[in-house]
């Protein structure tokens, strides 16, 4: 690593992170981790739509020209907002809830979320929540046929994912645009583009986890 005590600190939080996983995964019986998820995700869809009116000057982003004023609510940059959101939308669609509301539930829960994602405005997250939502209700529905059916409708899904990728390919510059992004991906692409000589110094071991700046 080229900053040997941020790469130690990232890595001793990564590792505190993910004992903690470890720890929720034996403590929780499945079910009931998708519902703590739901808790967190409650809170955290609660809390941005709080930030975003009552305290805007923290609940949108204030930086990044072109996305200043789009929502991030209590997370630090709307992309991260977004991701991470659409995490906590999954379980609602696996998670087990008894009681008169539970579907009700369900569609609150759904609504709110996707409210906060679509305000995000990121691209990014946008095409990710579409996938997550579309795989976890094929998933539903798979998991209601025959085998028979199901071998026939994974084949016909898999054939119709391959031609929409090269259809979205072959027609990528409108694809951009449909999405609000211009080809550079608001300049992304010429980040990237420098950043291939920093990539060739050290292709294999890089510049240490969390270390890449410092290393420029």
């Amino acid at each position: 690593s080229v900053n040997i005590k941020s790469t130690l600190i990232h890595c001793t939080l990564l590792a505190i992170n993910v004992a903690f996983a470890f720890y929720l995964s034996r403590r929780f019986a499945p079910n009931d981790l998708m519902k703590v998820m739901l808790a967190v995700g409650i809170s955290a869809a609660v809390g941005s739509i709080l930030l975003v009116f009552l305290f805007p000057q923290y609940g949108l982003q204030s930086r990044g020209g072109l996305v200043a004023g789009q929502w991030q609510g209590i997370f630090l940059q709307k992309n991260g907002c977004g991701f991470m959101l659409t995490l906590l939308l999954l379980p609602i669609f696996y998670v087990r809830l008894s009681g008169r509301y539970s579907l009700l539930a369900r569609a609150l829960y759904s609504v709110l979320v996707l409210t906060i994602v679509a305000e995000n405005r990121s691209a990014g997250a946008w095409v990710v929540c579409l996938c997550c939502i579309g795989f976890s209700c094929g998933l539903l529905i798979l998991g209601r046929m025959r085998s028979k059916d199901r071998i026939t409708v994974l084949a016909l899904s898999t054939l119709a994912t391959i031609a929409a990728a090269c259809l979205a390919i072959a027609n990528w510059r409108d694809v951009l645009s449909a999405l609000g992004k211009n080809p550079t991906l608001t300049g992304r692409t010429m980040i990237w583009s420098v950043l291939l000589a920093s990539i060739i110094k050290h292709p294999f071991l890089g510049f240490g986890y969390m270390a890449f700046w410092q290393g420029l």
